[in-house]
């Protein structure tokens, strides 16, 4: 009896796994008809916000001397983004 139920039990795993695999095979080139998108799309929009980086050095021996040319150097670039309507926080 023991033996009987062991070849049903394999005779349905078999009978189980060929279903599965007949429909995996029927359906493969099924599709939804769905287009998927994925990427960058161009889209014109006006920002109110901009963060900009840079930078700016000064080299001298004398480090108050630096100090001053550097804050000449901040105001001078301020002033400059300033008078082509960039505003300031």
């Amino acid at each position: 009896m023991k033996y009987y139920v062991n070849a049903i039990i394999f005779a349905l795993t078999i009978l189980i796994t060929a279903l599965i695999l007949t429909g995996a095979y029927k359906n493969r080139f099924n599709y939804n008809y769905v287009i998927n998108v994925t990427g960058l799309g161009p889209k014109d929009f006006v920002s109110d916000l901009i963060v900009w980086g840079g930078s700016f050095t000064k080299k001298n021996m004398d480090l108050q001397t630096a100090y001053v040319e550097l804050n000449k150097d901040r105001n001078t670039i301020r002033q400059h983004l300033l008078s082509k309507g960039i505003l300031s926080d």
